[in-house]
């Protein structure tokens, strides 16, 4: 065998073992998870996730409270579709990144924004008597009509 004939074959085996490589790399980025469990709360899972997972999760210690038991059955899911079903049906949602899971309350409808709950009001202010334009005044509102 030939110097050249040498270097091809090892350039192919270099080829051949980087793919290699990066097959197993991105196998072991995407963890799977497997888990069981039946009228558990939500920590217990996240807990388990984490186990298996090595996602980090940010939360309120109270924020589970108001939450349901949960019951899990997964077999070789995604960490996303864990999080999906045991999160389904409750008030929370979270978002992924870099490892990093931050769960959070949804809003509901009967708690906005403060600015969606502030209206513009625009008219003008008249003396009844007088029919003349009152200035610098504030206006209350006493009812929660709109």
């Amino acid at each position: 065998m030939s110097f050249y004939q040498c270097m091809r074959v090892m350039k192919i085996t270099m080829v051949f073992l980087t793919c290699l490589l990066v097959k197993v790399s991105a196998f072991t980025y995407g963890q799977r998870i497997t888990l069981n469990k039946q009228n558990s709360h939500i920590p217990a899972i996240l807990k388990e996730i984490r186990q298996q997972s090595g996602y980090d999760f940010f939360y309120d210690n109270g924020l589970f409270n108001r939450a349901k038991p949960v019951n899990v059955n997964l077999n070789n899911a995604t960490v996303e579709e864990a999080l999906n079903i045991c999160f389904a049906g409750q008030p929370f949602g979270y978002v992924v990144k870099n490892k990093l899971v931050v769960v959070t309350a949804l809003r509901t409808a009967l708690e906005k924004p403060a600015d969606v709950l502030q209206q513009r009001l625009v008219g003008r202010v008249i003396d009844q008597q007088t029919k003349r334009t009152l200035a610098s005044v504030s206006i209350r509102i006493w009812r929660n009509e709109f």
